[in-house]
């Protein structure tokens, strides 16, 4: 609410004009009326796109929209400490406007003041109680919200009025839909589905240029819109599943909005589960797309940790039939933070009419996202509560997807196989995972499971490769790769350390680098990826960029011109490989894409051997003869030469990284250690040394922690001297400006087999490397081939 005072006319400023100043308050009071605030005008003030306040806004905070009102103050009552609205009556007018009344000439006073200063008034002029009413906006913010929020609990229809736009649905979509779409022609292959696909889900379809159904979605839509089935689907990364369970959903959003039933019915259409942020984030993206413009947009609600939890309550319990929450997609944790504290959401929700589990594997694994379980077994028990009482609700359908069902997937990669699969096992592995999956969640009826690759775990366009080396040579080899191979690329490691190391050892090396991992705050995470995504999209610039990711970025998310994914560190189970390895072969823009592996010669016997033997289906010694499991992937060709130049380079690079990590963990240790120091009581003058984790602990202890100070000077011994960082900084400048020579016989442009020259007119040679060809992986390894042929 906003109060808006009452500007006098617009005038020349020039002579003295007559203000009437009231001298007693109860004159004053007079001009204004109690009023109660359903009689209240309010003025509808429109929050447009022009508006660049709101354009650059990314989140409203549930903020609907604004309405303001005229001549009102706010007064309290210090007796009872009520807050009340006064209304000022209006002026009534006079045969005569320009004589005064006689009670007006009595209290005239002229005044030498311009227009622009009308509403001024001296403090002195203030009468008694004036100013606290104008002040109680301000003083008493608290008092008038618990006041506001009784008013809204009493007046659902002014709640309504004020924070919650009317929008005709139905009107969107006539406008939305085009009648000269031949749909036949437009989009023949879905038609052959033979379901009933609603047109505007279609008109997005055709709008996204999805010009045939992958071959998931084939299968199961039929299943899922005509037959109302329990599907469980399998299939590679990149297969389009999403859209495979988004589609029957988004049917029954625009029925309901084409009937008007939005607005009438306020129990929600399906909920999607995710085991990440990211992915709901990715999820919610797709369902958008398809919204109409100037629809309700949070008909499609994401329900995540790491963002305001209030905003979420508010949007799903304060607007009834607002259509706010049809769609909701959530991870579990904050979804049951919900649910807890808001029990008659557990009635709304049992009400859905699909229930989707999106990378279910990790959902429903042992150990992890006890959460959903949780959920689950709320929403199903009210559910059957509500059934028992009405024969109106169905229980609702159930729809899980993964790339990955197999169990030994999951096993760790360093402790073996729990289990040697026989013929039989294999022959029974779907009735197994049904079996699994029953076991966990309730169906109305035996699910249907669809099997989109039953034999190969990876896209065959994929090709895998890997370098092996010492530990110590990683930074090395990954630096080799990047600057050789510069392409678009996702770095994967199995610790957040490591993704802060190589976050800051990569930019010293001035290579362009994001980093997500799940310790950062939720809006940094979604700021960092969708600045590597507005990167790698980004044509016109051309440049290679890097993204440096936890596992928490391994599922779902959908980058196009992914070149090169590249497990810095071998992941610890097999399922985990797969979805990784996912991220590459995105869209339709890519013929081909890579997975690299740097491993160290232990990771090499004995973790990539388990995985190769895991992935081919044989988990089993099915032959007398063992097979050498770890050369079934090809090594990547290296050129020596290269990689002894680039070493100088890095070798810099890594020390002052390990400089700036520990005196980065150095300072966070001492404020750490001040805070609890304060919180003991101790005084920073109770030791003759400053406060550090040694004295801190003797005092405490009254000995010393020998691991603690073992790991305290391991940090004091990487950090360098000013001077010392500068020499570096200035030596790996000069390295870094000095160009990389393939074939370091050759001293001119012009010399040796390869005309460097030539090339660079011919706009053939590579940028970073003088007398190499551009080339990509899959050059190097054609050329490796030609090599042992």
């Amino acid at each position: 609410m906003a109060n808006k005072a009452v500007n006098p006319k617009n005038k020349r400023s020039g002579p003295k004009r007559k203000i009437t100043k009231t001298s007693d308050n109860q004159n004053n009071t007079k001009k204004f009326k109690k009023a109660n605030i359903k009689d209240l005008k309010w003025k509808t003030v429109e929050i447009t796109k022009d508006d660049t306040a709101a354009l650059n806004m990314e989140d409203l905070q549930g903020f609907y929209g604004l309405e303001e009102l005229d001549n009102v103050k706010l007064v309290k009552d210090e007796k009872t400490g009520k807050v009340e609205f006064m209304v000022k009556e209006p002026e009534t007018k006079s045969n005569n406007v320009d004589e005064p009344s006689k009670d007006d000439k009595l209290n005239e006073e002229i005044m030498d003041l311009n227009d622009q200063f009308g509403d001024f008034k001296n403090m002195d002029d203030f009468e008694d109680g004036e100013l606290s009413a104008l002040e109680s906006d301000d003083l008493n913010e608290k008092e008038l919200s618990e006041k506001e929020a009784s008013e809204e609990e009493n007046n659902d229809e002014l709640n309504t009025k004020v924070f919650q736009q009317v929008i005709d649905h139905e009107k969107i979509l006539e406008q939305d839909l085009e009648d000269d779409i031949d749909y036949s022609i437009a989009a023949p292959k879905w038609l052959e589905l033979g379901c009933n696909i609603n047109k505007h889900v279609l008109n997005r379809i055709i709008d996204q240029k999805f010009k045939q159904p992958s071959e998931i979605q084939k299968e199961v839509l039929p299943l899922i819109i005509n037959k109302n089935a329990n599907v469980i689907g399998k299939a590679n990364t990149g297969s389009g599943k999403t859209l495979a369970y988004s589609i029957p959903i988004l049917n029954e959003l625009f029925e309901q909005m084409a009937s008007g039933a939005i607005h009438k019915d306020d129990d929600p259409i399906g909920i999607i589960f995710t085991p990440t942020r990211e992915l709901a984030t990715q999820v919610t993206k797709v369902m958008k797309s398809f919204i109409p413009k100037n629809a309700n947009e949070y008909v499609v609600l994401p329900i995540t940790g790491g963002l305001a939890i209030q905003k979420q309550e508010r949007l799903l319990l304060n607007y009834p039939k607002s259509g706010n929450g049809k769609i909701i997609i959530t991870t579990p944790g904050r979804f049951l933070e919900i649910l807890g504290k808001n029990k008659e959401l557990v009635e709304k929700f049992s009400k859905i009419k699909f229930l989707v589990l999106d990378e279910a594997d990790r959902l429903l694994q042992d150990g992890h996202f006890d959460e959903f379980i949780k959920i689950y077994e709320l929403l199903y028990n009210k559910n059957k509560e509500i059934l028992k009482k009405t024969k109106n609700l169905k229980f609702w359908q159930t729809l899980i997807f993964s790339a990955t069902f197999q169990l030994d997937l999951f096993n760790k990669l360093e402790n073996g196989y729990t289990k040697n699969h026989t013929k039989k096992d294999t022959v029974d592995e779907k009735e197994q995972i049904i079996q699994h999956l029953m076991a966990k969640i309730h169906f109305n009826s035996k699910p249907i499971f669809i099997d989109c690759n039953p034999t190969n775990h990876l896209l065959p366009s994929l090709k895998e490769l890997k370098i092996e080396c010492l530990p110590m040579e990683r930074n090395l080899y990954l630096y080799y790769i990047l600057t050789v191979f510069p392409e678009n690329s996702i770095i994967f490691t199995n610790s957040i350390e490591t993704c802060k190391k190589l976050n800051v050892f990569l930019k010293n090396l001035n290579v362009d680098n994001h980093i997500i991992h799940s310790k950062m705050l939720q809006k940094k995470r979604l700021q960092n990826l969708e600045n590597f995504t507005g990167k790698v999209n980004n044509k016109k610039d051309g440049k290679p960029t890097v993204l440096i990711a936890s596992d928490v970025a391994a599922r779902g998310l959908d980058i196009p011109n992914i070149k090169h994914v590249i497990h810095y560190h071998l992941p610890k189970t097999a399922d985990t490989y797969i979805h990784r390895s996912g991220r590459t072969l995105r869209g339709n823009t890519q013929d081909q894409g890579f997975s690299l592996m740097i491993l160290s010669p232990q990771e090499a016997m004995g973790p990539l051997r388990k995985l190769r033997k895991t992935l081919s289906g044989n988990t089993g010694e099915t032959t007398g003869k063992k097979m050498k499991w770890q050369n079934t992937i090809d090594s990547m060709l290296i050129q020596d030469d290269l990689v002894g130049q680039l070493k100088e380079r890095v070798d810099l690079a890594n020390e002052l990284t390990e400089h700036e990590v520990s005196n980065k963990s150095v300072k966070k240790d001492d404020t750490w250690l001040k805070q609890a120091a304060n919180d003991l009581g101790i005084d920073e003058g109770d030791s003759d040394d400053e406060m550090n984790a040694k004295n801190l602990l003797e005092f405490v202890n009254g000995k010393q922690d020998y691991h603690l100070k073992r790991n305290q000077s391991k940090k004091f011994s990487k950090i360098k001297d000013s001077n010392e960082i500068a020499k570096m900084k200035y030596q790996l400048k000069q390295s870094l400006s000095t160009p990389i020579r393939y074939n370091m016989r050759q001293k001119y442009l012009t010399s040796g087999l390869v005309n460097y020259a030539d090339q660079i007119v011919k706009n053939k040679g590579h940028e970073s490397v003088m007398g190499l060809q551009k080339m990509n992986l899959a050059d190097a390894s054609r050329k490796k081939h030609r090599s042992k042929r």
